[in-house]
């Protein structure tokens, strides 16, 4: 797969897309990145635009789940 292929881990998310996935406001995204929560992002050289690779949200999410409110998950096996 390549980085044009919606299904592929290199492919770029905007903002938005981001989070509809994660089902947070916009303003939950900007606020994580200011105070360096969340996926890692990109920030395309000499813009504003801000965009996240499907596998570092993709990532995020498996490094973020809980079995109880103090117990992280284990690792998926590969």
């Amino acid at each position: 797969m390549d980085a044009t292929d919606p299904k592929s881990p290199e492919y770029l998310l905007n903002e938005q897309e981001v989070c509809d996935w994660l089902r947070i406001s916009l303003a939950t995204a900007r606020k994580w990145r200011f105070v360096g929560r969340g996926p890692t992002f990109r920030k395309l050289d000499g813009t504003h635009l801000v965009r996240y690779r499907r596998a570092d949200v993709q990532a995020w999410l498996d490094g973020n789940t809980f079995v109880s409110t103090t117990r992280r998950a284990e690792p998926a096996a590969a």
